[in-house]
């Protein structure tokens, strides 16, 4: 993860459709209720993985830009490296789970991370949230860096997954500076 000195800065990579009228001045926020982390404004740590990003999901122009920006992470929960919170973020799906579940409503993604907003991460001041996207979750294509290692000599589907996909979403604009384009029109 790439800080930028004596801060809690990260700098991070937020991948969109190219747009042939021009570049972002900030990052678009994410809505959709696939969004792991809820409704925020997504950055990857590591540059590759944003390029992976965009070739999966943000083609829809035929290319894609990948811009830069320096997230403030002082009032994150960062569940990747900070046993603590990574504790607490697994305790607070739970009661998030169970809580709807007892209302009798159908335990998804968009209804927990609204539960947790709602009652958590606002009351705690909780900006964003550092979190490690498992590589199980994409799409496996031919020369993607996930792992080298494999299980055994057979190199049957078996990968041991030591490179971690760490995400960043900000709950605002506010903990992000330096926005500027990166990598423009990508294919």
């Amino acid at each position: 993860m790439q800080r930028i000195p004596d801060t809690k800065k990260i700098i991070g990579y937020h991948t969109q459709e190219y747009r042939p009228d021009g570049v972002l001045e900030n990052p678009i926020i994410c809505t959709s209720i696939d969004a792991w982390l809820g409704k925020g404004y997504y950055f990857w740590v590591d540059e590759e993985f944003s390029k992976y990003w965009g070739e999966d999901f943000k083609m829809a122009t035929g290319s894609y830009d990948v811009y830069i920006g320096e997230i403030d992470t002082e009032d994150f929960l960062n569940t990747v490296f900070d046993e603590k919170h990574y504790f607490a973020f697994k305790n607070w799906i739970d009661k998030a789970s169970n809580h709807l579940k007892s209302l009798g409503k159908v335990v998804t993604l968009k209804r927990v991370h609204e539960f947790l907003a709602d009652n958590f991460w606002n009351e705690m001041g909780i900006k964003g949230m550092i979190y490690d996207d498992m590589p199980i979750n994409t799409n496996r294509k031919p020369g993607r860096k996930y792992s080298v290692v494999v299980h055994s000599e057979d190199k049957k589907h078996k990968f041991f997954y030591y490179i971690k996909r760490i995400q960043i979403v900000s709950y605002s604009l506010e903990n992000i500076s330096n926005f500027t384009i990166h990598l423009e029109e990508q294919n």
